[in-house]
């Protein structure tokens, strides 16, 4: 079982779910855990005012959290979460809408076309960002 299918199959999702994946955004949160040694949770359905479940990667550096949140599902973001600018937890974040969220801190980047390693790249160097201390 690849790494994308061990995810999925621990989550509990259904197999009515499968036929809405978007397998590509799912390969890539996998890409992330293993880069960034980060954890992967199933967020309830309904986060982020949406009815599919987001998959999150946590990931903790220098102290600080940052989460990746992600949606299998077609015509939605990506979320970034850096608790140090956020108003509330990753989990708190998760319980807003998405403009709400937007508001208190979280970081949205769209998908464009259907490269998913230029996406890939986007988070990454979005986290980077977060990351690395400026002076």
């Amino acid at each position: 079982m690849t790494g994308c299918q061990t995810v999925i199959y621990e989550s509990g999702i259904s197999d009515s779910e499968h036929l809405q994946i978007d397998w590509i955004r799912l390969y890539n949160l996998v890409n992330l855990r293993d880069a960034y040694d980060g954890v992967i949770y199933r967020s309830k359905p309904g986060s982020l005012g949406n009815a599919p479940p987001y998959f999150v990667v946590v990931i903790e550096r220098a102290g600080e959290t940052y989460a990746v949140a992600e949606t299998p599902a077609e015509g939605n973001a990506t979320y970034l979460v850096a608790e140090k600018m956020a108003a509330g937890s990753w989990l708190e974040m998760l319980e807003l809408t998405k403009r709400d969220a937007r508001n208190s801190g979280d970081r949205r980047l769209i998908h464009s076309g259907s490269n998913g390693s230029a996406h890939l790249k986007k988070i990454n160097n979005a986290l980077t960002d977060l990351i690395t201390v400026k002076p």
